[in-house]
């Protein structure tokens, strides 16, 4: 069978060879082959046909190239608007980084970072917490939380945090979420496999027996460097501009621990929670055979 495609094969090639030479050889002889006439005679049909048509839809055709005109003529005034949406968006994401808002690129819309950039820092925290209060915001991190397939319990812990967090009741949202926070790394990490190549993991092979939720968001930024860079940004997040040290994961153990009397802020609870929502939305995107049967 092999056989008899190779030589099918070879005979068209041979066919459509030869038509081409008794095609070229046509301009020359006054004799040429039936094939060869026939195709000319066919090319010149389709040339009076497109003519024919080209005639009948001129007006069109020249309204058409008008428009194609004008638009051509408005083309750099549309880059320059694309540009500068560009570097609007840019930096109102440079300035939410700034402020301690970086979870804000994993989750806001390229128009919310543009107009939250133009705000003051007290309107944009102001903003965010309106946001983080409303009623749909708590449903979309519950509803992202339990699409995980991660322990169901937990979904009622982080609704009292959202619910103490919309009361203003910070000094109770906070330990909480920050504590279900670390909770859903530590899940994340039972399910997380670490990528190929990777030799250098923690000392523990058991999440739940690393020390704290730093290590942990170190743990889990290696498993998904490749997928996402949200824990590596996780690690350099600060809750005060001013102290580069007063990094959320770090944080923690002042709060937890009792050492920190000053943490129950509306500023703090809104970057925890956002924080919280940002690794969701993320960890929705690596725990796809969950995803799938949690759907």
């Amino acid at each position: 069978m092999a056989s008899d495609e190779s030589s099918n094969q070879q005979a068209r090639a041979g066919w459509v060879l030869s038509f081409i030479q008794e095609l070229v050889a046509s301009q020359d002889t006054e004799a040429p082959s039936d094939d060869a006439v026939a195709l000319r005679e066919w090319l010149a049909s389709v040339s009076t046909r497109i003519d024919d048509w080209v005639e009948k839809n001129r007006p069109a055709l020249q309204r058409l190239g008008q428009d194609l005109s004008r638009a051509l003529e408005k083309l750099p005034a549309w880059e320059a608007n694309l540009q500068t949406n560009r570097l609007l968006v840019e930096h109102g994401l440079e300035v939410l980084r700034r402020e301690g808002y970086g979870s804000t690129g994993y989750i806001v819309s390229m128009q919310d970072a543009r107009d939250l950039g133009v705000l003051s820092v007290e309107e944009i925290e102001e903003r965010l917490y309106e946001q983080t209060v409303a009623p749909e915001f708590a449903q979309a991190v519950l509803d992202l939380y339990r699409s995980l397939g991660l322990q169901p319990q937990r979904a009622a812990l982080i609704g009292e945090g959202i619910a103490l967090h919309r009361e203003g009741r910070f000094a109770g949202a906070i330990p909480l979420l920050i504590s279900q926070f670390e909770g859903i790394v530590t899940d994340a990490l039972d399910a997380l496999p670490y990528p190929s190549g990777v030799t250098e993991k923690p000392v523990s092979s058991n999440p739940r027996q690393l020390p704290g939720l730093h290590a942990k968001v170190q743990a889990a930024d290696k498993k998904v460097a490749d997928t996402t860079e949200v824990f590596s940004d996780l690690l350099g997040a600060v809750l005060t501009p001013s102290d580069p040290k007063s990094t959320i994961t770090k944080a923690r153990n002042g709060i937890l621990h009792g050492s920190d009397v000053s943490f129950a802020t509306q500023r703090c609870s809104t970057q925890v929670l956002l924080w919280m929502f940002a690794i969701l939305t993320e960890l929705r995107s690596v725990l796809p055979l969950r995803n799938d049967a949690a759907v």
